[in-house]
């Protein structure tokens, strides 16, 4: 068994995406665009009608209210972060409405929006500041290696629906925009640190500075040590993490109408395996980004990045990935009636992967992967304060299947400054990978027998996505977003068996079928020192293969998600500066791989006597002493955990 799970990094991804079930459960392995930023205020304690007000803009690329964007958006302000209590940025998407989310192995997550979860969900876009953190290998997040200085963000945004037609392809299900503070918002000195019992340390060091009037900096480094997760017998799975992380971030002002960000970061990641040496993870990014205020001309945006990863897994993957990515963006109002927003775009990005000894490989052993890109969208008010009528589309090109074209149209109606109503019909696609082209998985590191290979005619899979949803300021302190679906998906991935022959199973495209559900949202604000938020969503899923697969899989690889989901959060700021906060979490039972429903309840209590110190103790998972969350009977299961945490700033 500790074959089976000991890493939680490709062997996971690679075992999921394949998923034929009992023969690769025997096998060794485990497995931007620019954005407007300079427009959107920090976000402290907001109360309701703030929040309401909230400018966002990963609905349309600029910032616009959060009650009339016309998608299904969330918003996590840096205030709930940091009254989740949570230590790395996975665990805070736990309590954002509507996404599924489960730990693995290790550090590894399962997180989706609407469906197709999976530890290599590859139908939903993440953004850091603008910087894309999917990869091109498998379209999906290595969230083992995600991680920042919670204290410096603002914000997560959550859109549940397609976004392809702003964010370019795998913005299928979703998209998650994780945005940073200006370092303006982060001068002089902070110091955050705790441990506990599966959180065994984490520590945190940030110092902000000015290098001239109008241009400031910050600096930080964070360290966090998390101790392995249990079996189902309570024995360790011997799949703990350690990982350092550094960065900086650089924004300057002039003139009034010009603001230059430059910021990067780098880590280095250990994750324990049974029986081998240590997986390394190490990489950095570095990212640039003008902003000009051309007043009557609108704005314009450019940004660059670069980006370079390696991972090696002993025995079984090996890949040094680099990406430089630029993109440009010109916002304007044209003809009164009409805001336009267009952009181009460009990314390459390159690998070198193992081929020797290794149970994952890919044939060419290098590739380059490009991308280029443009698109438009036009926000047209057809009644002035009552209708407006938004019309898109991305236009791309890759290497994998050529042109690309992913349209929507939307409409927002808003009968009083209290209610939206609004309604999208979309087209998103989830282009192919170097995985469904080109992999090569061996049921052992001398590379035979074969069991898995790419196929060069895959194609793109498909959504036509129907949506609309309700928001409403029902009351002064209560607020309500409803939201539903219809998704109708086409060439989905399967796993097919060779002509005359068993193995190996070649990836196709003969599965489709059709999604449907929906998410309610309610806020309020109970008095001044309390507050409740609460959530809930449903999906169901009629996904069926053609007459031709003969896929041995059963669909396992798709529909492993949980029907009902529901988030409760109580907040309470009690006398002396006390905080006290309340988490409730149910998750229904997954189907294939089964997992039994749980519930989980997460608290913190927090004190503040200054405005510059904090002490808070959080329990997480207080339900039971540990439980599955994804992955097979016998996988790794999360524990429960207490840890104390302190925060200076001076």
């Amino acid at each position: 068994m500790a074959e089976t799970f000991g890493h939680q990094s490709i062997s996971v991804h690679l075992r999921e995406m394949i998923a034929l079930y009992g023969s690769i459960g025997m096998l060794s392995c485990n497995a931007a665009d620019p954005v407007t930023y300079a427009a959107v205020p920090e976000l402290k304690k907001l109360t309701l009608e703030e929040l309401v007000e909230t400018p966002v803009i990963s609905a349309s690329r600029v910032p616009e209210s959060w009650f009339i964007a016309p998608s299904a958006i969330d918003v996590m302000t840096d205030d709930d972060i940091r009254r989740s209590g949570v230590v790395r940025l996975p665990e805070a998407l736990r309590y954002v409405t509507g996404l599924e989310v489960g730990r693995f192995a290790g550090s590894s997550y399962a997180i989706s929006a609407r469906g197709f979860n999976g530890v290599a969900a590859n139908k939903l876009q993440v953004m850091m500041d603008g910087r894309s953190l999917y990869t091109p290998l498998l379209s999906g997040v290595f969230w083992e290696i995600q991680d920042t200085l919670l204290e410096d963000l603002d914000r997560i945004e959550t859109v549940r629906g397609p976004g392809a037609a702003l964010w370019g392809a795998n913005a299928v299900n979703g998209v998650i925009n994780i945005i940073s503070k200006s370092a303006r918002d982060t001068q002089g000195t902070l110091l955050m640190g705790g441990a506990g019992n599966e959180e065994r340390l984490f520590a945190g060091v940030r110092y902000g500075g000015q290098i001239s009037e109008n241009s400031f900096y910050r600096i930080y480094v964070k360290e966090h040590q998390r101790d392995d997760q249990a079996l189902r017998d309570g024995s360790k799975a011997d799949d703990g993490l350690r990982q350092t992380q550094v960065g900086f971030r650089t924004d300057s002002y002039f003139l009034g109408t010009d603001q230059l960000t430059v910021q990067g970061d780098a880590y280095f990641n250990e994750s324990e395996l049974q029986s081998r040496d240590d997986a390394e993870h190490k990489g950095g990014n570095f990212l640039a980004r003008w902003n000009r205020n051309l007043a009557e001309y609108g704005d314009v945006t450019v940004q660059s990045y670069y980006d370079r990863g390696v991972r090696d897994v002993p025995l079984q993957f090996y890949e040094d990935r680099q990406t430089f990515d630029i993109d440009a963006q010109h916002h304007f109002n044209w003809l009164q009636r009409n805001k336009v927003v267009w952009g181009v775009g460009y990314r390459a990005s390159w690998d070198k992967t193992g081929q020797r000894d290794r149970t994952v490989q890919f044939d060419p052993s290098e590739r380059t992967i490009q991308l280029a890109s443009g698109f438009v969208q036009d926000e047209v008010t057809v009644i002035e304060d009552l209708l407006k009528i938004t019309l898109g589309s991305k236009f791309e090109h890759n290497s994998f299947t050529g042109f690309e074209i992913q349209p929507s149209g939307r409409f927002t109606i808003t009968p009083t400054e209290k209610h939206t109503i609004w309604g999208a019909i979309s087209r998103a696609v989830r282009s192919p990978t170097r995985a469904e082209d080109d992999i090569r998985f061996s049921s052992s590191p001398s590379g035979t027998p074969l069991i898995v290979r790419g196929n060069r005619a895959f194609v793109s899979e498909e959504l036509v996505a129907y949506e609309a949803g309700y928001r409403a300021q029902i009351a002064r302190k209560v607020s309500l977003d409803v939201a539903g679906f219809y998704n109708d998906y086409r060439h989905l991935r399967t796993q097919e068996p060779s002509p005359g022959t068993v193995i190996p199973f070649i990836i196709m495209n003969e599965r489709r079928g059709e999604t449907y559900g929906g998410e309610i949202a309610l806020k309020v604000q109970v008095t001044d020192w309390a507050r409740v938020s609460a959530s809930y969503s449903r999906i169901e899923e009629d996904l069926r293969f053609s007459r031709r697969s003969n896929d041995p899989t059963g669909g396992s690889a798709e529909g492993n998600d949980p029907r009902d989901l529901a988030v409760v959060h109580l907040a309470l700021d009690l006398p002396q500066n006390v905080e006290f906060d309340i988490f409730g979490r149910y998750m229904d039972a997954l189907p294939n791989p089964k997992v039994a429903s749980y519930f989980m309840l997460d608290v913190r209590v927090g004190w503040r006597p200054t405005k510059n110190f904090e002490l808070s103790i959080v329990g997480q998972n207080l339900t039971d002493p540990q439980h599955r969350e994804f992955g097979a009977a016998g996988f790794p299961e999360v524990q429960r955990s207490v840890f104390a945490k302190a925060t200076i700033r001076f």
